[in-house]
């Protein structure tokens, strides 16, 4: 899995690739830019293209994925998108909240909650989530 998090004006996120607990990569970039849209996926790297497609609407794709969560951004704008029972589910944020997704989800959140940037909690997720680590990569938005 991965860590990913936000805490305006930051997207931070870590660059291990697991396959279940297996390390399979320490510095993969789970950005992608796609038609002006910026994409932070914590998901297989063979699902990034159905994903994207699904999100800029061929929502016939989210029918057969599994369940995943990213961060988007569009237009300026952080969302939320997460799938599940075939269908995927765009929150728009709002400014000033901060959130975090992925394995080490609930470390990030506890240290943004504490004060910590967004960096900082990816570190923090990195010393205690076996399947977040490698390099910490940030994202203004």
């Amino acid at each position: 899995m991965t860590t990913i998090a936000y805490k305006y004006p930051f997207v931070a996120y870590d660059s291990r690739e697991t396959i279940g607990n297996i390390i399979h990569d320490d510095d993969c970039n789970k950005k992608i830019r796609h038609n002006e849209i910026v994409y932070f996926l914590g998901c297989s790297s063979c699902d990034e293209v159905e994903i994207i497609a699904a999100y800029e609407g061929d929502l016939s794709l989210a029918e057969d994925m599994d369940e995943f969560e990213g961060i988007v951004i569009e237009k300026g704008v952080v969302h939320r998108i997460v799938s599940g029972e075939g269908k995927m589910i765009k929150e728009p944020q709002r400014p000033g909240r901060h959130f975090a997704i992925g394995s080490g989800a609930m470390i990030a959140l506890t240290a943004m909650d504490l004060g910590m940037s967004a960096k900082d909690a990816i570190k923090q997720a990195m010393k205690r989530d076996v399947c977040t680590g490698g390099k910490v990569r940030t994202y203004k938005v």
